[in-house]
């Protein structure tokens, strides 16, 4: 067992294929350890190790990211024990903490975690050295440069910073401390670009923003530096962690495998159905849902990356149209435009187009989705979703009903005049 438990040191501490955990005082839970120990223990007795050291990876990160550990942590190590020996032998029986994990993927919020002492916050240091941060100064990887510490991506004494968040994990990495007293120097991160840009990577920036995304930073988050917007940053990089969190811990294949059948008895599956299929979207999405609502933004959000899509076009009518959702979506249409996205939504004002249209329809390159609305997903009520065998006539119906509908952005005066007829 003391053989066993040094194993799980070092799969803790490893940032390639391991956990990222730079020290003690990162490490998330401690009671994890045992557990660890004795799950890598059945996994060398296993005849499929490489299978068990997948689940570990997952049970791993589910536990964090659950905060599973944050109290009860002698139950909690024995009801994961027991349920992974189980899932060990069984593919069909999920931990609880996985099946919790994967059905809160959703609901994952990271702005507001800001304590050195949350579990979250260790975790996501750990995916960020796992992702092989490297120095905005040097250039090496986090296990090569052992000095570095975690400070300031937009510094605490900028202009303007929402002080609010300013110290959110979103707003932490990895940085030696010449890199941090130049983030300081500069006092702005569209400052302190252009001085790296030009004093460390001979004016590359494609370089410099290789180095970024090692950061979670892509090219979006890397435009809200530029232009020192700080809350486009922090939503772009929680993005960019939680679909990591998907890929490592295989939480995108349980989409993929969800059936069509919206059932009450199915909430996890039922929403990554949705997701799925956004997912299978490419180049363009036209949707179209007389009673769209904030659900069906939160969803795209949620689901769709800039290299998927280019353009966004959403048909609704007045039914649930206001100054509220009117709002909501100018700000969801501004996030999506940094991400090179272009996302428009007309409503529909004739009541004779309007009774004209029945179900609810996802059309994207050469597929076409019969969908329920959002809100019948978060109720879970018994539904569909389907491929349509008709891609070619919808497609033409939502053109034609697009040009006889209203921009809800540019022409809200004359939505306006309709909805008090």
């Amino acid at each position: 067992m003391a053989d066993y438990m040094n194993q799980a040191f070092d799969k803790l501490q490893n940032m390639r294929d391991g956990f990222g955990v730079r020290s003690e005082k990162d490490l998330p839970y401690a009671p994890m350890i045992p557990v660890l120990t004795a799950l890598l223990k059945l996994s060398d007795e296993s005849n499929n190790k490489s299978a068990c050291n997948k689940k570990i990876q997952i049970w791993y990160w589910s536990s964090i990211f659950t905060t599973s550990y944050s109290s009860g942590a002698d139950t909690q190590m024995t009801i994961d024990f027991k349920e992974m020996k189980i899932w060990f032998s069984n593919d069909e029986l999920l931990p609880k903490v996985v099946i919790n994990f994967r059905k809160n993927i959703p609901l994952l919020e990271f702005t507001d975690i800001q304590s050195t002492s949350n579990a979250k916050y260790k975790g996501i240091l750990s995916l960020i050295a796992l992702k092989g941060a490297k120095d905005f100064n040097t250039n090496l990887h986090l296990e090569n440069s052992k000095e570095n510490d975690k400070d300031h991506i937009f510094p605490k004494s900028m202009k303007g910073l929402n002080e609010k968040y300013v110290n959110s994990i979103l707003n932490m990495t990895w940085m030696s401390d010449e890199t941090n007293r130049n983030i300081k120097r500069f006092k702005s991160p569209s400052k302190y670009i252009k001085e790296f840009i030009a004093d460390k990577y001979g004016n590359n920036e494609n370089k410099f923003k290789a180095v970024l995304n090692t950061h979670f930073i892509d090219n979006a988050a890397f435009n809200a530096m530029q232009s020192d917007n700080f809350e486009n940053f922090l939503n772009h990089r929680s993005d960019n962690i939680i679909k990591y969190l998907l890929e490592i811990t295989d939480s995108a294949k349980i989409s993929q495998k969800s059936k069509t059948l919206i059932a009450s008895n199915t909430p996890f599956s039922n929403r990554f159905a949705f997701m799925d299929t956004l997912n299978q979207c490419s180049e363009y999405i036209y949707w179209l849902d007389k009673y769209f609502s904030i659900k069906g933004l939160e969803y795209l959000n949620i689901s769709i990356a800039p290299t998927q899509v280019k353009e966004i076009r959403i048909i609704m009518s007045l039914d649930k149209v206001d100054d509220t959702f009117r709002k909501y979506f100018k700000d969801f249409r501004s996030e999506f435009k940094t991400k090179g996205i272009e996302v428009n939504l007309n409503v529909i004002t004739d009541s004779k187009i309007k009774s004209s249209i029945h179900d609810r329809y996802i059309i994207t390159k050469d597929i076409a989705f019969n969908i329920p609305s959002p809100d019948i997903i978060a109720r879970n009520q018994l539904s569909e979703i389907t491929i349509s065998p008709n891609f070619d006539s919808l497609k033409q119906v939502f053109n034609d009903v697009w040009n006889n509908s209203l921009d809800i952005i540019n022409s809200w005066n004359d939505i306006l005049k309709n909805m008090n007829k």
